[in-house]
């Protein structure tokens, strides 16, 4: 019986929701194979281990609708199926919406204004996404080619 890879991410950025994403059925094998990330960005002192490398597309100061990187290296978790890439920076739209000048889009703006003393609150959302290929070494030791499409935010804006 062949078993089916899938792959599944989850981000969360503190203070905000987490953002589960499922590749769906990578392989087409069929099965129970569910290899699983789970990507923390809180800076932790522990000993014996190395940080991941966090970057924050966003001004420190900065609260309102923007991207947040953070560089995993998949050795470093022991993902030691994934041949390529090594590392990869994965990232998550996060921030307030709370100004209508956030809005990219004029409808939006005109929504966020007449909604603003509303229960509805805006969201911040990717505003175009990337592909994410990988090469991995399979249940059966062999090297297979994964495109997962869709998985990695590379913009971000408000809507309501």
């Amino acid at each position: 019986m062949q078993e089916n890879l899938q792959l599944s991410l989850d981000i969360a950025v503190k203070g905000t929701k987490s953002l589960e994403i499922d590749g769906g059925d990578v392989s087409g094998n069929g099965g129970p194979l569910h290899p699983f990330l789970a990507v923390d960005t809180e800076e932790k002192q522990q000993v014996n281990r190395q940080k991941r490398q966090v970057v924050d597309e966003c001004p420190v100061t900065q609260r309102t609708c923007c991207l947040h990187e953070t560089e995993v290296n998949f050795h470093n978790i022991n993902w030691n199926f994934v041949v390529y890439p090594e590392s990869l920076t994965f990232s998550v739209c996060a921030g307030s919406c709370v100004s209508p000048g956030y809005y990219r889009k004029p409808e939006y703006r005109l929504k966020a204004f007449t909604r603003m003393n509303s229960p509805k609150h805006a969201c911040c959302v990717p505003t175009t996404m990337d592909s994410v290929l990988f090469i991995i070494i399979d249940e059966f030791g062999e090297i297979e080619t994964i495109t997962i499409p869709n998985m990695k935010p590379r913009s971000c804006h408000c809507i309501v």
